[in-house]
C-alpha cells in the first residue's frame, strides 16, 4: 500500500527492516524521524552507515533487538530487527521514484549478506519541513528466522560498507543485472534448503555454472565463450571456476564421508564429486540412481555446504570484493574470517593455471 507519488520531493526516507542477521558495528546513532519510536536514545549499538553514488544509508538496530533475536531463535518466524534512513550525501532533495531503486539495490545486498530474504516492508518519506509525505506497506517475501550461514561474519559489520558501493555498481550494470539476479536467486533458495538438502544441492549446481561463465569469461577473461562451452562437462567447467578463485579442488578437512563418498566414485576430486552428485539425483537412469541410493545425510550436506562456498566466493568474486569474509568450510567459531583466495598470490592446492 502507499500513500503519496512518486513525484514527490523528499529529503530523508526512513524504514523498517525484518529479520535482518544480527552484526556488531559500534558507533553513534538515532535515526531521526521513525514514526514508531516516541523518544529515547539508540546510544553506541550496532550500525553501520553505506555510500553509493551520492546515497547515504545508516542502519541501526532496534534498541531491543537482543530481545528480539533471543525470541527469533526460540520459535523462528519474523520480527523487525532494524530502522535506517536515506539521504542524499549534499542535503538535495529526490523523488520517490530515486528512493525506491537504491532501496531495492539495499535490499537485495541485505540478503545476500543474509543468505536468505530479508526486507524493507515500512518506509517513509519526509519533505522539507520535516512532515511525513509518503508512506510504503508491503507484504514482501521474508525467510522466516533460522540459523544459518553465509559469507557475511556477523561480527565484522564493517565488510557491508567496504561491499555495498561495488554491489550497487554491479547490479546497476545492464549487463550483468540479470545474470546476477538469478545466481543471487539460486544462492538464497541454496542456503535456506528450501527444497530440501537434495533440491537445494541442484539449484546451487545450477548457480555454479551460471556463475562459472561470469568469472572465468567476463570477470577473469581467462577463457573466451567459445572455449568455455567446448569444456568436457560440468565437473571441468567447475574446476575452471575454482582455479579462478583460486581455490583448492581437494577436500575440506571436516568432510570426511565426502571424500570417502569420492573414493568410492572414481576417486574424483571435490568437484567430481559434487557433478556425481548432482547427476544421480536428476538424471535418473539405473547407474547414477545407484551412486544416491543409501547416501547418507551428512555426505549430502556436506556437498551442499562445499556447493554454498563456492557460490558464495564466485559471487564476492563477481563483485570485486578484495576484504575478508567467513568460510563456512573453515571457520570454528564467530568472527573468524579470512581474506578471499584471489587477494593473495598464493594458490593452495590447485595446478590449473590462471
Amino acid at each position: 500500500m502507499e500513500w503519496g507519488g512518486g513525484k514527490q520531493s523528499l529529503l530523508s526516507v526512513g524504514f523498517q527492516i525484518m529479520n535482518l542477521c544480527d552484526f556488531l558495528r559500534r558507533g553513534p546513532s538515532a535515526v531521526p524521524g521513525d514514526p514508531t519510536q516516541t523518544g529515547g536514545d539508540y546510544g553506541t549499538i550496532e550500525t553501520v552507515s553505506l555510500e553509493h553514488d551520492g546515497w547515504q544509508i545508516q542502519i541501526v538496530a532496534l534498541p531491543d533487538s537482543h530481545v528480539r533475536y533471543r525470541h527469533l531463535k526460540a520459535t523462528g518466524g519474523y520480527a523487525f530487527t532494524h530502522v535506517g534512513q536515506l539521504v542524499r550525501n549534499d542535503g538535495s532533495a529526490f523523488s520517490v521514484d530515486d528512493a525506491k531503486d537504491i532501496l531495492e539495490s539495499l535490499r537485495v545486498f541485505l540478503s545476500f549478506a543474509c543468505g536468505a530474504a530479508c526486507h524493507l516492508p515500512v518506509q517513509w518519506g519526509q519533505g522539507n519541513d520535516g512532515e511525513i509525505v509518503w508512506r510504503w506497506f508491503g507484504s514482501p517475501v521474508v525467510d522466516p528466522w533460522k540459523k544459518r550461514l553465509s559469507w557475511f561474519d556477523k561480527r565484522h559489520g564493517d565488510i557491508l560498507e567496504k561491499l555495498f558501493d561495488p554491489f550497487c555498481r554491479n547490479y546497476k550494470n545492464p549487463q550483468l543485472h540479470q545474470p546476477l539476479v538469478l545466481a543471487l536467486h539460486w544462492y538464497r533458495h541454496c542456503n535456506t534448503q528450501s527444497s530440501g538438502l537434495e533440491g537445494s544441492l541442484i539449484l546451487g549446481m545450477a548457480g555454479l555454472e551460471l556463475l562459472g561463465g561470469l568469472v572465468v569469461v567476463d570477470k577473469n577473461g581467462s577463457m573466451t565463450d567459445q572455449q568455455y562451452d567446448k569444456l568436457g562437462g560440468a565437473t571441468e567447467k567447475l574446476q575452471q571456476l575454482l582455479s579462478a578463485l583460486k581455490v583448492q579442488s581437494d577436500f575440506p578437512q571436516r568432510y570426511d564421508s565426502l571424500n570417502q563418498f569420492a573414493q568410492m566414485n572414481g576417486n574424483c576430486d571435490a568437484c567430481g564429486a559434487l557433478v556425481k552428485l548432482r547427476n544421480g539425483f536428476v538424471h535418473a537412469d539405473k547407474k547414477n540412481r545407484a551412486i544416491v541410493f543409501g547416501l547418507s545425510r551428512e555426505t549430502t550436506f556436506n556437498a551442499l555446504q562445499l556447493s554454498l562456498w563456492y557460490q558464495e566466493l564466485a559471487l564476492l568474486r563477481v563483485l570485486g570484493y578484495r576484504g575478508s569474509y567467513f568460510n563456512r568450510t573453515m571457520a570454528s567459531w564467530v568472527g573468524q574470517v579470512e581474506p578471499v583466495p584471489w587477494s593473495t598470490p598464493r594458490l593452495t592446492g590447485f595446478s590449473l593455471a590462471t
